[in-house]
């Protein structure tokens, strides 16, 4: 896969860098890894940096197909760029709804108030909640295992394209991410390596876009 080497040797060196940072200057985590501070900046930043060069490709490159991904990936970094700064939220004063308790300033939100809720329900009804959850998961793994070959044929055609397989590498960090936002392991440093995911996720679109520049195809 083409700039898979420095992708990734990128990425690990940013989460090594942030999580060394966050362990051996903890006065420093206010200023960078807080709400709109340095670190979340960045990736805003990146996100901005595909905005950019998604619009500039929908203008240059060449063929409906190329544009079409062109336009996938504006619309994802405009989206996540929304994400990362609560639409707005901070910078205008603006006071988002509530569910159930819980203030909704991102769509990744709703993640986590699926969790909230099941939690309440598990803490309400005991163990019972949980076991309905492990029959639904359960279900849901069994029908990807029954499908899992047309399903693996068409997720390695499509991963077989660099801006596609970029973008999947985006959604396996972003998930990955919210994973680790749920802090269901108490460790002060996640922090740092959830910022560290979101940035690589941010560097994965960036590098997919690019791709669609250099390694374009034909209609």
């Amino acid at each position: 896969m083409p700039y898979l080497r420095p992708y990734i040797a990128l990425s690990v060196t940013i989460l090594i860098a942030l999580a060394s940072t966050y362990t051996l200057f903890p006065e420093s985590r206010e200023q960078l890894y807080e709400e709109d501070q340095l670190i979340e900046n960045v990736t805003v930043a990146i996100y901005l940096s595909v905005v950019i060069g998604a619009a500039v490709g929908l203008v240059f490159v060449r063929g409906n197909a190329n544009r079409s991904v062109m336009l996938l990936f504006l619309g994802l970094g405009i989206l996540t760029a929304l994400e990362e700064t609560s639409y707005g939220e901070r910078f205008f004063g603006f006071t988002p709804p509530e569910i159930l308790d819980y203030k909704m300033d991102t769509l990744h939100d709703f993640f986590f108030l699926f969790f909230k809720v099941i939690k309440d329900l598990a803490e309400a009804y005991g163990f019972f909640v949980y076991a309905v959850f492990a029959v639904f998961v359960g279900l849901a793994a069994l029908f990807l295992y029954r499908k899992r070959e047309p399903i693996l044929k068409v997720a390695v055609g499509l991963l077989r394209r660099p801006p596609l397989f970029y973008i999947g590498l985006f959604i396996a960090l972003g998930l990955t991410a919210l994973m680790f936002d749920l802090r269901i392991l108490k460790l002060d440093v996640l922090q740092a390596v959830e910022e560290g995911l979101e940035m690589s996720a941010a560097l994965a679109l960036a590098f997919g876009c690019f791709t669609v520049f250099k390694f374009q195809t034909n209609d």
